[in-house]
């Protein structure tokens, strides 16, 4: 069984959900949806439409394996990004 439960976000042109964060408990994902949902942004400032709690294990039901491990990818890359962005101030 896969452990964690992903806040995605959805966008009008993009062909799938995108991760923006992973908690242990649905609670906590919760906390961070309404956030995730007005402020995150694609391409040209583009706003999502949809916002979702899903766990791992759906993530497999959906796509299989793959689809974790692009959650999980999706994470690491907004974290590098965040990171890259602190270094160059």
């Amino acid at each position: 069984m896969h452990p964690g439960n992903y806040l995605q976000v959805h966008y009008a042109t993009a062909e799938r959900w995108v991760t923006v964060a992973v908690s242990d408990t649905r609670a906590v994902a919760a906390r961070f949806a309404p956030d995730a949902f007005a402020t995150r942004r694609a391409g040209r400032d583009e706003p999502p439409i949809h916002v979702r709690i899903v766990s791992a294990a759906q993530l497999v039901f959906e796509g299989g394996e793959q689809e974790v491990q692009l959650a999980d990818a999706d994470v690491i890359d907004a974290a590098m990004r965040e990171v890259s962005g602190l270094i160059r101030r």
